[in-house]
């Protein structure tokens, strides 16, 4: 729920979040609130503050850079296993994910864009059939990469070149 409300731009980086007010909109405990809560704070998501409360977490330009330099190291490995041990059975699923951002493209859905990207992404780190390595790269906290990339104002030619791209990478296998 927090998550989404994230995407979806109803909260952003410095809104508090209010565990009452979550528990009573979810129409679940205050413990199922907090230990929800604790998790995107594991996750990098949100951060607390003692007698404050929690917040969603503002993102700096260098927190961005080194989240993807690490997220592309592990994923260039990821490929490069896959193709070691030629498990390519994926790439039908990442061609036809593919197929579903051009569709989310052609719509204009941002959202939606991001959601294919990321599950693209995971796709990508499972052909590697390592689970330490996708471990690592899980652990980076790709909720924040989904929430960031909502935030993405893309044209439509950018759309496209982003959808290309992806193409690209889904053919190479």
């Amino acid at each position: 729920f927090i998550v989404n409300e994230i995407v979806q731009s109803r909260l952003g980086p410095g809104d508090r979040i209010v565990e009452t007010r979550v528990s009573k909109e979810l129409q679940v405990s205050q413990g199922a609130v907090r230990e929800a809560i604790r998790d995107l704070i594991a996750k990098g998501l949100l951060y607390s503050e003692a007698y404050k409360g929690t917040y969603v977490r503002r993102f700096s330009r260098d927190d961005l850079y080194d989240y993807y330099r690490v997220r592309s190291i592990l994923e260039k490995t990821a490929v490069k296993w896959a193709v070691e041990r030629n498990a390519t059975k994926h790439a039908d699923e990442l061609l036809g994910i593919v197929e579903s951002m051009e569709e989310s493209a052609g719509n204009g859905g941002a959202t939606g864009l991001s959601r294919l990207d990321l599950l693209f992404h995971t796709v990508l780190v499972e052909s590697a059939e390592n689970r330490s390595l996708f471990d690592a790269w899980d652990a980076l906290g790709n909720l924040f990469w989904l929430a960031v990339g909502a935030g993405r104002v893309l044209d439509d030619s950018s759309r496209q070149e982003f959808v290309t791209m992806h193409k690209e990478m889904a053919e190479c296998f």
